[in-house]
């Protein structure tokens, strides 16, 4: 039996799935923001548990590694990194903003990176149309007016932006996008996505 371990609080959520083979057997997705620290190990206690399974019994885990808040990017990888060097688990990453959007699915998915800015990527069918990266808020809404118009979903609490955008299901992200992924070489070499090369980045 392949079970498999999900994990990401980029952003407002703490998000945690558990997969058997190629089913998600258990899912979690909670708004708790700046607070994911707190709730990440007893949830995923709960999550083992419900599934009557111990993470000795975990064959990979799939965590977002941003872009998203600064602090919130770092708590699920640097949780997963721990658990799989221990237990000798293997370790798959994700983008944070793919993970937003199911794999077989044409999407834009956006987050609020502050100072007017905003992170965004865009996916069809597992692939990136537009690498990860961050643009001002109004090249966002001049991209969410182009995609939108070619039928892709927009993903994400646009509400800063005065727009209406889906509700991220996370989990199912994970699931279908780290099932095409491959695990890193390297655990100890994987850093967080942060996207803060091109400008000030304020921590969120």
């Amino acid at each position: 039996m392949n079970y498999r371990l999900y994990l990401d609080t980029a952003d407002k959520y703490l998000t945690i799935g558990i997969s058997l083979d190629d089913k998600l057997i258990y899912t979690y997705q909670k708004e708790c923001p700046k607070r994911q620290s707190e709730f990440l190990t007893s949830e995923i206690e709960i999550a083992l548990k419900s599934c009557s399974i111990e993470l000795k019994d975990i064959e990979a885990i799939v965590v977002g590694i941003g872009p998203g808040s600064y602090t919130g990017v770092r708590i699920a990888l640097a949780f997963a990194k721990v658990i799989a060097s221990i237990n000798n688990i293997k370790l798959i990453p994700v983008s944070s903003l793919q993970a937003m959007g199911n794999y077989n699915d044409d999407y834009v998915s956006i987050l609020n990176a502050r100072s007017l800015r905003s992170y965004l990527g865009i996916y069809s069918k597992g692939k990136a149309i537009l690498e990860d990266k961050i643009v001002s808020n109004d090249e966002a809404k001049n991209i969410i007016d182009e995609y939108s118009k070619k039928g892709f979903k927009i993903i994400g609490d646009l509400g800063y932006l005065n727009l209406d955008g889906e509700d991220p299901c996370i989990y199912n992200g994970l699931f279908t996008n780290g099932m095409n992924k491959e695990p890193t070489d390297n655990i100890d070499s994987l850093t967080p996505i942060y996207l803060k090369e091109n400008y000030d980045y304020q921590k969120s």
